[in-house]
């Protein structure tokens, strides 16, 4: 990913909220019943501009028959729905049960109701 400004990638940064309205649609389009939280440097709010925006995914057990593949799909799906391509964006994905090392660290859960 290339970007013509530091500034453009800490834009990115300090609007995470709307990067993670696409991820969020496209979860819940490809993924009911998913759950979605920001986690890492952003949600800690230590974010440096080598940070990326860290996404937990949590899918309900039985929703993938494996995690290998999720992360491409949903961001394949939330690109279609707005979400830029250059944008710092990771996710882990997880099956409900999985998710607690991660929830222990600073975090915010993303609404996934549509607006």
């Amino acid at each position: 990913m290339a970007y013509r400004h530091p500034k453009d990638r800490l834009k990115y940064l300090r609007n995470w909220r709307t990067l993670a309205r696409p991820i969020a649609e496209a979860l819940q389009a490809l993924y009911p019943g998913a759950r979605l939280y920001l986690i890492g440097s952003v949600a800690r709010g230590t974010l440096t501009l080598w940070s990326d925006i860290d996404f937990l995914v949590v899918l309900p057990r039985g929703a993938a028959p494996r995690k290998f593949g999720v992360a491409t799909r949903i961001l394949v799906e939330a690109m279609d729905r707005g979400l830029p391509f250059e944008a710092p964006v990771e996710l882990h994905v997880v099956f409900e049960g999985e998710e607690k090392d991660y929830l222990r660290e600073p975090h915010v859960e993303v609404n996934l109701s549509r607006r």
